[in-house]
């Protein structure tokens, strides 16, 4: 994105040539896909913003359930935003969507199935946490362990 940003302005200040569909790429292409497609990634660094000042002073297995709701509700609404995406992919794939830019069509349907990408990988991510969790906590009250402790990522430094 910033080689053809970059591109495009030194064309357009030297040569006097500006690049035909920068703004519509830069958009419809790599805009979205920049937002969307790490949202997996994020999930599984546990990079979301969080507000945790009252769930601090929750007794540990009381977080579990804070925890189990909060993901229970993010699953159901991510789930609605990926079969919303999912269907409008569908439509604008089959009308092959396109941005005008002067005398040419840039196709933007392939960016829709960025979202669909983004939040599919987000749920996928999110389940296996939530089976993790499962699992962890049904292990600890087997162990006879007292408090519940949330799972490490793979991706904390130490």
């Amino acid at each position: 994105m910033c080689i053809h940003i970059s591109a495009e302005i030194i064309s357009r200040a030297l040569f006097n040539y500006p690049f035909v569909g920068t703004i519509e790429m830069v958009s419809f292409h790599y805009m979205v896909s920049v937002s969307f497609l790490p949202l997996g990634y994020v999930q599984m660094a546990k990079a979301n913003i969080t507000v945790d000042v009252l769930s601090s002073f929750l007794p540990k297995k009381a977080l579990f359930f804070v925890d189990l709701f909060a993901n229970t509700v993010t699953f159901v609404a991510i789930g609605g935003v990926l079969l919303a995406s999912f269907d409008m992919a569908m439509q604008q794939t089959s009308h092959f969507e396109a941005a005008r830019a002067a005398p040419y069509n840039i196709w933007i349907w392939p960016s829709r199935w960025f979202l669909v990408i983004g939040f599919g990988s987000f749920l996928f991510v999110l389940l296996g946490q939530m089976v993790k969790s499962f699992l962890h906590d049904e292990a600890a009250e087997r162990l006879g362990l007292d408090e519940y402790e949330l799972p490490e990522t793979p991706l904390e430094e130490t």
